[in-house]
C-alpha cells in the first residue's frame, strides 16, 4: 500500500519557488523552514521536510515513512511486506499486512481483519472491556459478548471459552478438561471437568483437586493454602506441595528441594540436592538480603547497597539499588552488556561477537539524547529524546512525536554522513563526492574534488561551476 503524500509536499514547495532559481545546488535543496528537497547521499536514505518537523518523507529501500505531523504519518516496510499509518498517535493506528489489517482507537476500539486457513474472511470488533464481536463464518468459532449484560468469549483471557449472564451474577470459565461456575463471582465456585471437582465459598474456605494432578485447598484466603502438584513423570515426577499460614510460615517442598520461610517472606532458607542442580540460599530479609551458593547460579544481595546474581548465560549487578545496574548475557551469537541508571534515565547497551569482528551499541540518556551504532556501519545520533529511553522498540510513537524534539540530529554510514540542527535550518553532508553546508536559503556552500561553489540567497552573489554569479544568474 503507498503511503506517499507528494500533494501536501507540492504546497511547501510552491511556498517557496521564488527562491529556487539559482544554477546549482550545494547538497540537499535547502529551503528550510519552509522545505528541503532532499539528494541521493551515499547509503543513507533520501529525506525531504517541510515546515521544520511537520512534515517529511524519508524514501529507503528498506523502510519508508511519510508524514504530516502529527494528524498523519505512515510507513512501509519492504522487508515484511507490511505497512502502517497512525494519526495522533496513539489516537489512532493502523497495521496492514499480508491476509489481512488491525486498527484501534487508544487500545479500547480495536478492529481487525484476517483470512483463514481456507481463505474465508476472519473479522473481529472490540470496545474493550464492554464488546467483543469475532466472526469466521463458523458458528463453533464465532462469538459475540456484551459485558456485565452476557457473552461468550473463545480462546481469550487465558481461558478456552468464557460466558456470563448478568455479571457477577454467573460466570461459567472453561478450561482443557475442567469447567468453573461462578455464582455472584467471586464468592461461590465450583468445579466439573474429567476426574476433577471442588467448590470454594471464597474467601472463607475452597478445596478443588483432580486426580493424579492437584489437590488444593485454601481457607481465609490467602493467608491459609495446602496445595499438591503432581509432577507428571517427563517432569520427573512427584509432588510439589507448597503449605502456607501467613504471615507466620510457608513451605515449599519437591524432589530434591525444601524451601521454609519465616515471618513470611522476610527470613528463610532453600536446599535444592539431586536430582536437581545442589543449590543453598539463605534469605534474611527477603527480598532485599539474599545469599545463595550453588552449581549454576549465585545469589549475592544486600540490597539497596549492593546485589550480585548468576547463572548460565546471565549476570546482573546492582549498586546502590535502584541507581546503577549492569546485565551480562549471551543471546543467538551475540555477547551483550548493558548498564542502566535508575531504570530508563540512562541506558548503554552494546552487543559484540568477537569472532565475526561485530559489535552494535545503544546509548540514551533521557531526556537529552539517544545514540545507536547497528554494527553494520550505520549510525544515528538525536538531541532531545524524550520518547525511545520511555517506550523503546515503539515505531509509531517514534516517528509522530520524536521529530518534534530532535533539536540536533546526526546519521553516518560507511560513505556518508548527515548533520541537521533545527530541522535543517543548519545543515551540512558529506558523502564520497564532496560535503556541503547550508543555512536554509540564505547560505550554502558546497566542495568537491574539482571545485567549490558558494551561494548568499540561492543565487543572489555567488559562485559556481561557470564563474561568479549575481541576481540569480542574471548577471
Amino acid at each position: 500500500m503507498s503511503v506517499k503524500l507528494r500533494k501536501f509536499r507540492a504546497a511547501f514547495i510552491l511556498a517557496a519557488l521564488f527562491l529556487n532559481n539559482h544554477a546549482y545546488s550545494a547538497g540537499a535543496d535547502n529551503h528550510a523552514p519552509f522545505f528541503t528537497d532532499g539528494q541521493p547521499l551515499g547509503s543513507l536514505p533520501e529525506r525531504d521536510r517541510a515546515a521544520g518537523p511537520f512534515y517529511e518523507d524519508v524514501k529507503d529501500p528498506g523502510r519508508n515513512v511519510t508524514a504530516l505531523r502529527p494528524l498523519f504519518v505512515a510507513g512501509e516496510d519492504g522487508k515484511s511486506t507490511s505497512s502502517w499509518v497512525a494519526s495522533m498517535y496513539p489516537l489512532f493506528s493502523r497495521r496492514d499486512y499480508v491476509g489481512g489489517h488491525r486498527w484501534n482507537v487508544m487500545e479500547l476500539l480495536v478492529g481487525s481483519r484476517a483470512e483463514s486457513a481456507d481463505g474465508e474472511p476472519i473479522r473481529s470488533l472490540e470496545l474493550w472491556p464492554l464488546f467483543w464481536h469475532y466472526d469466521t463464518g463458523v458458528a463453533e468459532e464465532s462469538y459475540d459478548a456484551v459485558f456485565p449484560i452476557a457473552g461468550t468469549l473463545r480462546n481469550r483471557l487465558f481461558h478456552k471459552r468464557i460466558d456470563w449472564f448478568l455479571f457477577p451474577a454467573f460466570l461459567r470459565l472453561e478450561q482443557e478438561d475442567h469447567v468453573d461456575r461462578s455464582v455472584i463471582w467471586p464468592f461461590i465456585r465450583w468445579r466439573e471437568g474429567e476426574g476433577q471437582r471442588g467448590w470454594a465459598l471464597w474467601p472463607l474456605y475452597g478445596h478443588f483437586e483432580g486426580e493424579g494432578k492437584y489437590d488444593n485447598t485454601f481457607a481465609l484466603w490467602p493467608l491459609v493454602y495446602n496445595n499438591h502438584r503432581y509432577l507428571p513423570e517427563t517432569k520427573g515426577g512427584g509432588d510439589y506441595h507448597t503449605f502456607g499460614v501467613l504471615p507466620f510460615y510457608a513451605r515449599e517442598t519437591a524432589p530434591g528441594m525444601k524451601s521454609e520461610s519465616y515471618v513470611w517472606p522476610f527470613f528463610g532458607y532453600t536446599k535444592e540436592v539431586a536430582p536437581r542442580k545442589s543449590y543453598s540460599e539463605i534469605r534474611y530479609l527477603y527480598p532485599l538480603w539474599v545469599k545463595g551458593q550453588g552449581e549454576v547460579k549465585t545469589v549475592n544481595r544486600w540490597l539497596p547497597f549492593y546485589a550480585h546474581e548468576t547463572k548460565p548465560g546471565y549476570e546482573k549487578s546492582w549498586y546502590a539499588w535502584p541507581l546503577i545496574k549492569h546485565e551480562e548475557r549471551s543471546e543467538a551469537g551475540l555477547d551483550i552488556s548493558k548498564d542502566t541508571l535508575l531504570y530508563f534515565i540512562y541506558k548503554d547497551e552494546v552487543q559484540q561477537a568477537a569472532e565475526q569482528g561485530f559489535k552494535a551499541r545503544k546509548t540514551q540518556l533521557w531526556p537529552l539524547f539517544g545514540y545507536a551504532d547497528n554494527g553494520a556501519g550505520e549510525r544515528q545520533f538525536m538531541f532531545l529524546n524524550p520518547f525511545e529511553p520511555l517506550i523503546s522498540g515503539n515505531e509509531m510513537l517514534r516517528n509522530t512525536w520524536t521529530p518534534f524534539f530532535a533539536l540536533y540530529r546526526y546519521e553516518a554510514s560507511a560513505d556518508a554522513a548527515r548533520y541537521s540542527v533545527l530541522w535543517d535550518l543548519f545543515l551540512y553532508e558529506r558523502d564520497e563526492d564532496g560535503k556541503s553546508f547550508s543555512i536554509g536559503p540564505i547560505f550554502e556552500i558546497s566542495s568537491k574534488p574539482e571545485s567549490e561553489d558558494w551561494s548568499i540567497l540561492k543565487g543572489l552573489v555567488g559562485h559556481g561551476p561557470e564563474g561568479w554569479t549575481a541576481l540569480w544568474g542574471a548577471f
